[in-house]
């Protein structure tokens, strides 16, 4: 019997280890999955706010096209007041 048992200690010692390791790749397997689940959460949220900010700056590309209407406004008010005078 001592002979049988001493035998198979390689085996039990490679079982054991086999256990280790599989659950340390489960582990770090978990570990990556969470830290991803959070950065794809993060990602979201940054995605999210620059869609509020891309709105709320939208109009400022329109400040060209308000400027240059307003120089209409102001150049057509200045011809009528000129031509009002003359009257």
């Amino acid at each position: 019997m001592v002979l049988a048992s001493s035998h198979l200690t390689g085996w039990y010692i490679g079982y054991g280890l086999a256990i280790v390791v599989v659950l340390l790749v489960a582990v770090l397997v978990l570990a990556i999955t969470a830290t991803a689940g959070r950065i794809a959460d993060v990602a979201d949220d940054i995605t999210s706010t620059l869609h509020v900010a891309r709105e709320r700056t939208e109009v400022l590309w329109q400040v060209a096209t308000t400027n240059r209407v307003a120089g209409n406004i102001l150049d057509t008010a200045t011809a009528a007041r000129k031509a009002l005078e003359g009257s």
